[in-house]
């Protein structure tokens, strides 16, 4: 961020600590070995603004919330960019504890009259992989089309155990659960 007052030498030091990240990153992803198209950059100005500018082409922007544990994922940037992106974002956690893999869950935003498909593929997805139950919090409920949806997403993903609840307010509900949803994925028609 170079809004604040850092000297070139700081400057430099941030810029080549930000290249290392991504480099591994980049090796993460890598060895999955699964052809994923990645797009990486280092970008200097305020870290909100940069990624909001970012979500405009993004088809999914992962934000990290180091303050999700253990009260949720209430981190201020992670929740700001979340609320105001151009696409899909999913805020991850800081890292996975037993706990979590026990009691926690991952919450999913949908408008059913607007149901953003990738965000749900992308939450179930997740819930699988982190061994999370998973809550479809949805705005606007039209029962019958929203039960045939998750209907047809928990034949497929068999071992989530999946919860559709109503809320018109997505933050309030999650920050309501006292720290049970450890990540969360929200569309961009849904912010």
């Amino acid at each position: 961020d170079r809004n604040r007052s850092a000297g070139p030498k700081v400057v430099a030091v941030e810029h080549q600590l930000a290249e290392t990240i991504l480099a591994d990153a980049y090796a993460a992803v890598q060895a999955v070995q699964t052809p994923i198209k990645i797009e990486r950059d280092v970008i200097c100005g305020d870290p909100g603004t940069a990624l909001l500018q970012q979500s405009r082409s993004a088809a999914l922007l992962c934000v990290g919330a180091p303050k999700a544990a253990p009260h949720g994922p209430s981190d201020s940037l992670a929740t700001s960019v979340a609320a105001a992106a151009s696409c899909t974002v999913a805020v991850v956690p800081p890292r996975r504890c037993a706990a979590w893999e026990r009691y926690g869950c991952l919450a999913v935003s949908l408008d059913s009259l607007n149901i953003d498909y990738d965000a749900l593929e992308i939450a179930v997805e997740e819930a699988e992989l982190h061994r999370f139950s998973l809550q479809v919090v949805i705005k606007d409920c039209d029962e019958s089309a929203v039960d045939a949806l998750i209907d047809r997403w928990t034949r497929r993903y068999v071992d989530v155990d999946t919860r559709v609840v109503q809320s018109d307010d997505f933050v309030s509900y999650v920050s309501g659960q006292h720290g049970l949803v450890h990540a969360v994925v929200v569309g961009p028609e849904n912010q």
